[in-house]
């Protein structure tokens, strides 16, 4: 291959001071900048992270109850026409619950879950996570079996 000089390239073109071409463009610069509107600020959008430690910290200063009412109402008298299907018996067919039952029962429930939930956190802990997974649940319920089960046969003795 044939080598080929190269010659340099003019920047700037005949009869043209570099001088001048430099104030031009601070001129056209300044210009463009007084031509600037100011923009009106545009709706930040909240990231989903910050809107779920928000609502974490709502539920945790509130002092009512997660669960509502009604639909744990008809659970727990779902689970009281299954009793009594299995038992083959009509004893929970015309029960009526007191509210004041049915409360005490869901602030046992609610109580229930908050601490098994806990539990499940400091398994996930352990591991080096923070998502809850179906396994921390898991690990959560043998350990409870198994220390209730201790505790039951220690307490006959």
């Amino acid at each position: 291959m044939a080598r080929t000089k190269k010659t340099a390239r003019k920047l700037y073109p005949e009869g043209h001071d570099k001088n001048a071409q430099g104030e031009n463009v601070q001129e056209q610069n300044s210009q463009k900048v007084q031509a600037k509107v100011p923009e009106q600020p545009s709706k930040k959008r909240v990231n989903y992270h910050v809107k779920s430690l928000r609502e974490i910290r709502r539920a945790q200063k509130s002092v009512g109850l997660l669960i509502p009412r009604l639909p744990f109402m008809r659970v727990v008298k779902q689970i009281s026409s299954n009793l009594c299907s299995l038992m083959k018996t009509s004893c929970f067919v015309n029960v009526r619950w007191q509210t004041q039952a049915l409360l005490c029962l869901q602030e046992a429930a609610e109580d229930f879950a908050i601490d098994f939930m806990n539990d499940a956190y400091l398994c996930a802990a352990h591991s080096h996570r923070v998502t809850l997974m179906a396994k921390d649940y898991v690990i959560v319920s043998r350990i409870r079996y198994k220390f209730d089960k201790a505790l039951g046969s220690s307490s006959t003795m």
